[in-house]
């Protein structure tokens, strides 16, 4: 739990370091009509992250229903294996989001490095809700759809490098805008 929250300050503190001194509205444009700006970056995670709130709140109430899938054994660490792979920090091969995930349209730059700070905390508090449920081996469906199983601890794992392959692709962002290209010098 702790390295979880320490890997979420780090993403917090490079965000705010590598975003923290430009415009606003330099957050907000995208560097190609077809990627994500910084603010669409963060607002993904924030949106990713937030839809694992439902199961866990259920988990607290008591009335979370164990996904059916996750009663095979093995498939539930099969299938964490294979997402995994694909929210690796270092994973370049551009993927779509479910619509649930997409970012907003219409983002604000003025706050977004506030807001993507006060979810990180946020996000951290998930975590130390879950602890309970994480030691007795909870397993999740992903919040896209049932049919997507894997262990509690597997989402924080995921949820953490999705992040930092988020951070970085911000920053790629950034920098695409911020570097002269070769017709402009």
């Amino acid at each position: 739990m702790e390295k979880w929250c320490r890997l979420i300050d780090g993403v917090t503190r490079q965000a705010e370091d590598e975003f923290g001194r430009f415009d606003p509205e330099m957050l907000i444009r995208r560097p190609e009509p077809d990627k994500w700006s910084v603010a669409e970056n963060l607002d993904h995670l924030k949106k990713f992250n937030d839809s694992y709130l439902p199961q866990i709140e259920a988990m607290v109430a008591g009335s979370y229903n164990r996904p059916l899938l996750s009663r095979i054994p093995g498939l539930s660490s099969a299938m964490k294996g294979m997402l995994h792979h694909f929210v690796k920090p270092d994973t370049t091969r551009k993927m779509g989001t479910f619509p649930l995930w997409e970012p907003e349209n219409s983002l604000q730059g003025g706050d977004v490095l506030r807001r993507f700070k006060e979810h990180q905390e946020k996000l951290k508090e998930m975590i130390h809700i879950a602890v309970p449920f994480m030691e007795r081996g909870a397993v999740v469906h992903s919040p896209a759809t049932r049919w997507i199983v894997y262990d509690l601890k597997g989402a924080f794992d995921m949820i953490v490098d999705h992040e930092k392959r988020h951070l970085k692709q911000a920053k790629r962002a950034l920098k695409s805008l911020t570097t002269p290209t070769e017709t402009s010098r």
